[in-house]
C-alpha cells in the first residue's frame, strides 16, 4: 500500500466518527448515555424521538463503535463504548461553545426566557 492510499484509507476511518457525529439527534443520544445507560425506550423518550428514528440513530453510533449494547430481557440497552467518547463529545461542545458565537447566543436565549417566566402556584393554578 502506497502512502497515498495508506492517508486515504486512514481518514476515510475518521470520518466514519465525523459521519456519526453530524447528526443533533446522534449527539444528544451521546450526551444522554453519557449520564448514563438507557433502553431504547427511554432514549426515544428522552430525545423527543420515535421508536424507530431512536433505533436508527443508535445503530448508526454503533457501526461507528461509539456505543455498545446489551440485550436485558425484552429491552436493549446502551451505553458509551468507552470514556473517551463521552471526552469527545465534551471536547466537540467546549470548542463550538468557544468557537461559534451562535451556541453561547442560543444558551444566552433559553435561560433569559426561563427567568421572565412567572412562577405558578400549584394550589391556585395562578401565577404567584
Amino acid at each position: 500500500m502506497g502512502s497515498r492510499a495508506f492517508k486515504d484509507s486512514l481518514y476515510a476511518e475518521f470520518a466514519v466518527l465525523g459521519k456519526a457525529l453530524a447528526n443533533p439527534h446522534r449527539l444528544e443520544i451521546l450526551d444522554l448515555l453519557g449520564q448514563g445507560e438507557r433502553s431504547v425506550e427511554q432514549l426515544a423518550r428522552e430525545a423527543e424521538l420515535s421508536l424507530a428514528n431512536a433505533s436508527a440513530h443508535l445503530q448508526v453510533l454503533r457501526r461507528a463503535r461509539l456505543v455498545e449494547a446489551e440485550k436485558r430481557g425484552l429491552n436493549v440497552v446502551y451505553r458509551l463504548a468507552a470514556p473517551e467518547v463521552y471526552g469527545l463529545w465534551r471536547t466537540l461542545r467546549d470548542v463550538g461553545s468557544a468557537r461559534l458565537a451562535e451556541i453561547e447566543r442560543l444558551v444566552e436565549n433559553y435561560f433569559t426566557d426561563r427567568e421572565e417566566l412567572e412562577a405558578v402556584d400549584r394550589e391556585r393554578g395562578s401565577c404567584a
